[in-house]
């Protein structure tokens, strides 16, 4: 089965229909479309797979813990209760103060304006003084939007 990774955006013109709709045609393999979302449940936010800080501009990677529950080293991430899904639960709060890959959902700083804007950001990017409006450190790991394609194609 081919599976086509990514949302339709018109604004880019990836024209993702046609891609899937052509490769299915010339080779007669069933195709579909699924799109990966980064986010957490903790913070009610969830953005295409490359999602970027807020602050340096560099992608979120996935926490080292998600990667151990996928390979059964550890509790996977969609086995624990959403109230669990925070760094300090899972790693403790030092190491997520410490951690490369621990995302904030904090208030930033907005130095043309001079307003507070609610941004995801790695915890490392933080200003000392926005520490005090963080509300949660999390880590931010991957859902797949359309596997119910895939699983009734398979089928």
């Amino acid at each position: 089965m081919g599976i086509e990774v990514g949302r339709e955006r018109t604004f880019f013109g990836t024209q993702k229909g046609k891609l899937v709709t052509k490769f299915s045609g010339a080779c007669a393999i069933p195709t579909t479309q699924i799109n990966v979302l980064i986010g957490n449940p903790v913070v009610k936010q969830w953005n295409d797979f490359g999602f970027k800080c807020n602050r340096c501009y560099r992608s979120f990677i996935l926490c080292k813990k998600f990667v151990e529950g996928e390979i059964e080293n550890a509790i996977a991430f969609e086995k624990m209760p959403t109230e669990h899904l925070t760094c300090a639960k899972i790693c403790g709060e030092q190491i997520a103060k410490e951690c490369p890959n621990s995302v904030a959902d904090a208030k930033i700083t907005n130095y043309t304006t001079g307003r507070l804007n609610k941004k995801l950001v790695h915890y490392k990017c933080l200003y000392s003084d926005e520490i005090a409006n963080v509300k949660n450190i999390v880590p931010l790991f991957p859902k797949i939007e359309g596997m119910e394609a895939l699983e009734e194609g398979l089928s």
